[in-house]
Order: structure tokens, then C-alpha cells, then sequence
């Protein structure tokens, strides 16, 4: 074989996971990779935890946060805004939350949030939807998971945050902010109304 069919063997089996799953099976699945956005991009185990210009060289068991921003650039500015995930900051990585070798739809890790807002998930006597599971996207009802242009990630500021499900409330206390009365907004185990 000539530098150019092993190049381009070693380039296949990189993207099919094929020589990488040999040894990381227990972890991954090669059902699973196959059926990944990734696999179906063509992206290739290398081209994350390798680099392009010498792919079987500096492996990384964790690709660095840059790494995944250098494909998704949009999400770069996203932790830019104000209020965002402290990844730019390095104190958390995109695979802390993201499970890349899923198939599709399934790649958010399940009860991520929980895992570091252990105090907002409770448990509590009286849920909020959300964290009952009530809700269709959970903590996602309320907050964007990157970042956002109001505090604690909200997707809307003031009363539009809570009207987005609780819109036959929009003439109750017009003028006031649902959380000035409902301080407890994740669940209470006193008041179901959510009372401090």
C-alpha cells in the first residue's frame, strides 16, 4: 500500500469509529456512533480528540470546548451574552452537557441540569411542571441551556417568562412580577402556589 491508501484508510476507519470502538466498545456503541449527527456529517473520531494535520498524534480522551466551537461557531457567540454556561470560562466543557457519540435527538445527556442545580430540582412536596416533568422541555420551558440576554438564562424577561404557559394570568396583578409573590418557582414543599 502506498502513503496515500493508508492515509485514506486510516481516515475511513477514524470516521466509521471502526479501529477506535475495537478497544472503546464498553463506552460506546457502535449502533449508537452510526447513528449519530456526527457519524452522518462525516465527522470522524479523530477529527474531535485528534488533529487534522496528524490524526493519530495528541489524542485527547476529551476534546476541548474550542474544538467543538471551531464547528459550531454559532454557538460561540451564544456564550457571549450575558448571562451563559460558564464555558468560555473553562469551568464547565460542551461534553458535560452534550453526549456526542448519541444518535440523534438523544444527544443532550438525561437530567443533565440536575447534576449541578441539584437545590432548583427538589425534590419538593409541590413541583413546578417543569420539574415534575409536567412540562414537554422541562428546565428548557424557561431557560435557554447556552445563553441569553436576561439573568439566570430565562428565555423571556418578566411576566412574558411565566405568561408563555400561564396566559390566563396576564390581568393578574398587571404590573408586578409573577416571582414577587411566587418566590419559590421551581417547587415549594409548603405552599402549593408556590408561596415563600
Amino acid at each position: 500500500l502506498g502513503i496515500n491508501d493508508i492515509s485514506a484508510e486510516l481516515k475511513r476507519v477514524a470516521r466509521e469509529g471502526t479501529g477506535c470502538l475495537n478497544c472503546h466498545f464498553k463506552k460506546h456503541s457502535g449502533i449508537q456512533w452510526k447513528r449519530s449527527a456526527h457519524f452522518g456529517e462525516g465527522i470522524g473520531c479523530t477529527d474531535c480528540h485528534g488533529q487534522r494535520e496528524r490524526p493519530l498524534e495528541d489524542l485527547n480522551s476529551k476534546p476541548s470546548s474550542e474544538k467543538c466551537m471551531s464547528c459550531h461557531m454559532d454557538r460561540e457567540a451564544i456564550f457571549s451574552l450575558p448571562s451563559h454556561h460558564p464555558v468560555k470560562e473553562g469551568r464547565i466543557g460542551c461534553s458535560d452537557c452534550h453526549n456526542p457519540h448519541a444518535p440523534i435527538g438523544d444527544s443532550i445527556k438525561r437530567d443533565i441540569c440536575k447534576s449541578c442545580h441539584a437545590k432548583q430540582h427538589g425534590p419538593f412536596v409541590f413541583e413546578h411542571g417543569a420539574i415534575s416533568g409536567e412540562l414537554t422541555e422541562g428546565c428548557l420551558d424557561c431557560h435557554r441551556p447556552h445563553g441569553s440576554p436576561n439573568t439566570k438564562l430565562l428565555k423571556f424577561r418578566n411576566r412574558g417568562l411565566c405568561l408563555q404557559c400561564h396566559g390566563d394570568k396576564v390581568t393578574h396583578f398587571t404590573g408586578r412580577l409573577c416571582w414577587d409573590c411566587h418566590e419559590r418557582v421551581h417547587g415549594s414543599n409548603s405552599n402549593p402556589q408556590f408561596f415563600d
